[in-house]
C-alpha cells in the first residue's frame, strides 16, 4: 500500500444484488451442474444490468 499510495484514486464501484438462487427449486440438470448455472446468471447480469453503469 505505501508504495503505490502516489496512485490511489477515487472510482465508482457498483454492487448488484440478483435473486436469491434456491437448489431445491432448480431442475435436475441444473442441480447437477449449479457452477455452470451461476456462471450464466452471473454472465447476464453483468451483460444486461451493469454494461451501462461499467462503460
Amino acid at each position: 500500500f505505501e508504495d503505490h499510495f502516489p496512485r490511489i484514486t477515487p472510482e465508482t464501484v457498483v454492487f448488484t444484488f440478483g435473486k436469491p438462487i434456491y437448489v431445491k427449486d432448480l431442475e435436475g440438470e441444473d442441480k447437477k451442474h449449479i457452477g455452470h448455472y451461476v456462471q450464466n446468471i452471473i454472465q447476464d447480469t453483468l451483460d444486461n444490468v451493469n454494461a451501462p453503469l461499467l462503460g
